[in-house]
């Protein structure tokens, strides 16, 4: 990744599991207890083929089961089926279910080993573990490293691991979900539209035509031009570019003809609003302009099936929606391996919104927007990205608040359809980023409690041009009471990136930015907006961190009663101007004869002296925002040194005076000031000398 210095133009690890947008995020201790099978096997066969219906391709799998861990099965063998597979004639696929190879030796999660779902496994692919190579590692059912206390562990100790786990899970009750409510804010289930399924297909015909018009212009301007006829694209490039993004089975015409939903109801055009977005970049989508009511598998025209219950889907696949399956999306390809049709289908066991903020931090609604752009990302072929920002990538729920598209989609869609790329400025910021495999996590502050006049730097976020040309962007910063508001922003300043290429991505450390004298006392969020004027896609260009900054009311005190250090300290002095420590605590500088700082509720924090030369003899006295004494230390630390430990009750300023007896700096008597953070924030230590 690079990484790009930013001018200044003002003065002044979490780790966080994933979601998915196809299925309800779960941890390995829910997938055990809704598991209803749990066993060790290997893999001993694959045979692909039609369903009994003939309308759907499947692969049967015969597992040898060598331990049943949990469950009632006394059998061998288990033979289980998963929906898609390859025959000469075409391929299909489910998005999220899992495959297997031969031989592979696998630890599997089972919602249920007779049920007809679309995978077996509990959560699509969630409670599936494969031996990695020469059993050294375990591998997830999406091809990531399994760590058990953030440490890779072979195949055998993870079955000793999960063995222990399954007593202690299935012991305790499930946790609440919110599958099926009934009066949940901003819909309910089972009231949104779809499309009626259609076993023998619909008029509408399989290539671009007359009949045939843009998404409507008042719903998104960003839908472009495009030529009444369909390209064959086999030709143009590789289905995979060594990139962190990868497409297979890539769409072979353009335009891609969608049969969208019809307007209104809970979705309105949002289907193609989201259509439109990946147009902006890459103008490939084109909708029916008469649509039709109904829906087909193979019919060859991709589709919005819109929100389709489960017993149709047994009625017309033999298998059903899992428990906790969100979307999915179905894909055919020919024999060349290009895409020639897909369908896509929402969940109605689930509430959903397109008010993308609503589902920031609300585990009962779900973001139609984002799952449909990354579903219609998996209708051209974009596979899933998990190294990156992405919206092919399984975000937490929160981070899906913001439907956005970022550079890796960006590169990925103009790459694979490179006739149909759209010249764009595009700038996006993230104040979050991608900091492993599956992972998101905010952005960081040196000191999230402050005081106007105080300065700070923001690291661990994304910038982003995925734009066509090289150019510059500036950052506007604010402090917001609330998250997704603009109201009350208080402006702090601006950062200029210099100039970026086209199609670069930037993980930004150490960024940094300063409060206003002006600055109100309050409890904020740090929002960024970018403001290059030219800039063509809104949408992406704001983002607010999820970390509270206190700015404190700004104290000024008298030194009465403070002199004498308690109980005989003689002299005091600080010769330090201003001193940063720790991950996300507080700033400390000097002011005259004053050490200040801001500390944190809840966190302890050690003050001491040390490293004594020239016997340097010292005392302390600490008191909070002008207060009264809190603790006096003269020699509590090692020899002559001093220390005070104390916890924080409430944020707020503290002042230390550091005292020193007999000091003879003619004779180079001098000491540190070091403070710990001892627990609650971080463990990191900052030194500072004193002569």
């Amino acid at each position: 990744m690079k990484h790009l210095k930013l001018l200044l133009m003002i003065t002044f690890s979490t780790w966080v599991f994933p979601g998915q947008a196809a299925v309800v995020e779960m941890d390995r201790e829910e997938v055990i207890q809704r598991s209803e099978m749990i066993f060790v096997g290997q893999v001993l066969s694959k045979q692909a083929r039609w369903n009994d219906r003939g309308n759907l391709i499947v692969t049967d799998y015969e597992f040898a089961v060598d331990e049943v861990m949990f469950g009632d099965f006394t059998k061998d063998t288990l033979e289980l089926t998963f929906a898609g597979g390859q025959l000469p004639e075409e391929g299909q696929s489910l998005s999220d279910v899992p495959e297997f190879a031969v031989a592979e030796e696998v630890l599997l999660m089972l919602e249920s080993h007779s049920k007809p779902l679309f995978s077996p496994v509990t959560g699509l692919y969630q409670g599936k573990f494969s031996a990695g190579h020469n059993r050294n590692s375990v591998v997830g059912g999406l091809g990531e490293i399994i760590q058990v206390n953030r440490k890779v562990i072979d195949f055998a100790t993870f079955i000793e691991q999960v063995r222990q786990e399954i007593p202690v899970a299935k012991a305790k009750p499930l946790p609440h979900r919110v599958n099926n409510p009934t009066n949940q804010f901003p819909s309910r289930p089972y009231a949104h539209p779809g499309h009626t399924f259609q076993s023998t297909g619909t008029t509408l015909p399989a290539t671009a035509g007359p009949d045939h018009q843009h998404a409507p212009q008042q719903a998104t301007a960003a839908m472009l031009n495009l030529a009444e006829h369909s390209t064959d694209l086999t030709d143009l490039v590789p289905d995979f570019n060594g990139q962190r993004w990868s497409y297979d089975h890539r769409a072979k015409f353009i335009p891609i003809n969608f049969n969208p939903l019809p307007g209104g109801g809970l979705l309105g055009n949002h289907d193609q609003f989201q259509m439109a977005y990946w147009n902006q970049y890459a103008n490939i989508f084109q909708v029916y302009a008469n649509p039709s009511n109904t829906w087909a598998w193979q019919n060859g025209i991709y589709e919005i099936a819109g929100f389709v219950n489960n017993q149709t889907m047994i009625d017309q696949f033999g298998q059903g929606w899992g428990a906790n399956t969100l979307a999915i999306c179905w894909l055919r390809w020919d024999g060349s391996g290009f895409s020639i049709e897909a369908d896509i289908a929402l969940n109605p066991a689930y509430s959903w919104s397109v008010d993308d903020y609503s589902t920031y931090d609300n585990p009962g609604v779900w973001n139609a927007n984002r799952t449909l752009s990354h579903e219609i990302g998996h209708a051209w072929g974009l596979q899933h990205q998990f190294e990156e920002l992405s919206v092919m990538n399984y975000a937490p729920k929160k981070y899906r608040a913001y439907n956005v598209l970022y550079a890796d989609d960006v590169m990925a869609v103009r790459t694979a359809f490179p006739t149909a790329a759209v010249a764009q400025t595009d700038f996006s910021i993230s104040l979050f980023h991608s900091p492993g495999h599956q992972f998101y996590a905010d952005a960081t502050l040196s000191s999230n409690v402050l005081q106007a006049g105080d300065n700070f730097t923001v690291s661990n976020f994304v910038l982003e041009n995925s734009g066509t040309t090289s150019a510059s962007a500036t950052i506007n910063w604010y402090l917001t009471p609330n998250i997704n508001d603009w109201t009350n922003a208080f402006y702090i300043g601006n950062t200029n990136s210099g100039t970026m290429n086209p199609d670069s991505f930037f993980h930004l450390d150490n960024v940094p930015l300063g409060l206003p004298a002006n600055t109100p006392a309050g409890s904020y969020f740090l929002a960024a907006h970018i403001a290059t004027a030219a800039d063509n896609v809104p949408n992406n260009n704001s983002s607010w961190l999820d970390r509270n900054i206190t700015v404190m009311a700004t104290q000024t005190c008298a030194d009465d009663g403070w002199e004498n250090m308690g109980s005989g300290g003689t002299d005091d002095f600080c010769s330090g101007s201003h001193l940063d420590f720790g991950f996300t605590q507080a700033h400390l500088h000097c002011d005259a004869d004053w050490i200040h700082f801001n500390g944190q509720t809840g966190a302890t924090y050690r003050i001491e002296t040390k490293n004594l030369n020239g016997g340097a003899d010292t005392n302390m006295s600490l008191r909070k925002e002008c207060g009264s004494q809190l603790a006096f230390d003269d020699d509590g630390g090692s020899g002559l040194a001093s220390r005070i430990d104390f916890q924080v009750a409430s944020d707020g300023r503290f002042d230390v005076r550091i005292g020193q007896h007999n000091e003879d700096y003619a004779n180079g008597e001098y000491y540190e000031v070091t403070v710990t953070c001892l627990s609650g924030c971080n463990d990191v230590i900052f030194t500072s000398g004193f002569d």
